[in-house]
């Protein structure tokens, strides 16, 4: 029997169809499809997608699933650029889900950072509910993918920043029960110190300057995006690339872990006034598998790449601006004198209540509290709707803000609160970053 490669996304969507079009839906072998039929059975195999009616199956445990389209066969594999994808199921949605509750995982003990056992733990929720797990990796084109983004590796600038003596707070000892909220969903206090409105929610810490974003984004500024959840806003984001953008994991999954229905999400840029439905949403290798003993979530696995079905250009807002993962070593980060960070907040300056819709640029004057493998304390101000804001610096001069064409780099992702540490705490780009291009490159 040939093996035959079935796109992956309930439209057979955008990235399949551009960059998959050998691999359409059709008994013909790959050699037999020449361009014309390919195109062809392309444009049928979309349309018919688009007019599948998905019917909602209860799993009589409080979830519920999308049922699998009949014409899927489950057996056969999507072949991408770099990943070849298998289907492991179709994906549980909370009919009640929960979002904001405290999570927890168990420090293990240290060991080598391996982005090939990130890539292959990795999963895909599609449009349809079908989650898609990695079969197997083009290794050469992974290495291909990392060559063709020299923008994205900005080097071991770290001579030529001032060598600081920065105090660092000492590492989570391995068997330590970590504690932690994600800054996101639920939070509403902002009441410095507590108050009436406790627990406290929102951290203020000396030296950090908060202003509101209103007009003459700088280039930086305009890759803030807003994530949606049925039109609500929920989370802030950044723009990686023309169709992909990073966010926390748990702004598209609940407390359970269960996602968030891909057909929900949306993602709105701030500089304009548009939105584009997610296509599909990448999750990190072990978010809601925890690690060590006690397992449990790690909020360092705590990230997400949400794949829109169209790039900005081709929803008629014109080419988006956007940021790159960093892949500076630790000396460089614990060099920076100033740290960035875009977010739309519950609340503003001075405690005014927002809708999330307003994008507030903070800088801390202090450098990163503790940097780790995977890892980032911080010493920034958070609040409902910092959850998946990118934590960035300028190459070019780390106390500015990365306007008139300078680059900005993403160093973390913002995810919560660790009430032990009292301190916001979020993944590390770099120990990420690998897995993050072969995923946005595929």
């Amino acid at each position: 029997m040939t093996e035959l490669f079935t796109p992956a996304r309930a439209h057979l969507n955008t990235l399949l169809l551009r960059r998959l079009a050998p691999f359409a839906l059709t008994a013909l072998t790959l050699a037999a499809c020449t361009d014309e039929a390919t195109e062809r059975l392309d444009f049928e195999a979309e349309q018919a997608a688009a007019e599948r009616v998905r019917s909602a199956i209860d799993n009589g445990d409080g979830t519920w699933s999308y049922a699998l389209a009949e014409d899927f066969d489950p057996q056969q594999r999507v072949k991408g650029k770099i990943i070849t994808w298998r289907y492991d199921g179709q994906a549980t949605f909370s009919s009640s889900p929960t979002f904001g509750g405290e999570r927890t995982f168990v420090v293990p003990e240290p060991e080598p950072l391996d982005p090939l056992d990130q890539l292959m733990k990795m999963r895909r929720v599609d449009r349809d509910g079908r989650v898609w797990v990695v079969d197997s990796v083009d290794h050469e084109a992974w290495r291909n993918a990392l060559a063709t983004h020299p923008d994205e590796d900005e080097g071991d600038d770290a001579d030529l920043l001032p060598l600081r003596s920065v105090p660092m707070e000492a590492p989570f000892e391995p068997g330590e029960l970590v504690r932690w909220t994600p800054a996101s969903w639920t939070h509403s206090d902002c009441v410095p110190g507590g108050g009436l409105l406790t627990p406290n929610e929102l951290h203020l810490w000396e030296g950090e300057s908060r202003n509101e974003i209103h007009s003459g984004h700088t280039a930086r500024q305009q890759t803030a995006v807003r994530v949606r959840v049925n039109g609500s806003n929920v989370c802030s984001a950044v723009i990686l690339r023309q169709d992909q953008v990073l966010t926390a994991a748990h702004c598209v999954s609940d407390d359970s872990n269960n996602p968030i229905d891909v057909n929900t999400v949306d993602v709105c840029r701030d500089d304009i006034s548009g939105c584009i439905d997610a296509d599909d949403i990448d999750f990190s290798s072990s978010y809601g598998g925890g690690s060590g003993s006690g397992g449990g979530t790690d909020f360092s696995d705590d990230w997400a790449i949400i794949e829109l079905e169209e790039t900005w250009s081709e929803a008629g807002y014109g080419t988006a601006e956007d940021m790159d993962l960093s892949s500076a070593s630790d000396t460089t980060l614990g060099n920076l004198s100033k740290v960035h960070n875009l977010a739309f907040p519950g609340y503003l300056p001075g405690c005014t209540l927002s809708s999330g819709s307003t994008l507030i640029h903070n800088a801390e004057d202090e450098p990163i509290a503790t940097i780790t493998s995977k890892r980032l304390k911080l010493k920034l101000d958070g609040s409902a709707g910092h959850s998946g804001s990118p934590i960035y610096y300028c190459p070019e001069g780390d106390n500015d803000v990365c306007g008139g064409g300078e680059l900005g780099f993403v160093i973390g992702v913002f995810a919560g609160w660790n009430s032990g540490t009292k301190r916001h705490v979020g993944p590390k780009a770099s120990s990420f970053r690998s897995a993050a291009i072969a995923f946005m490159d595929d």
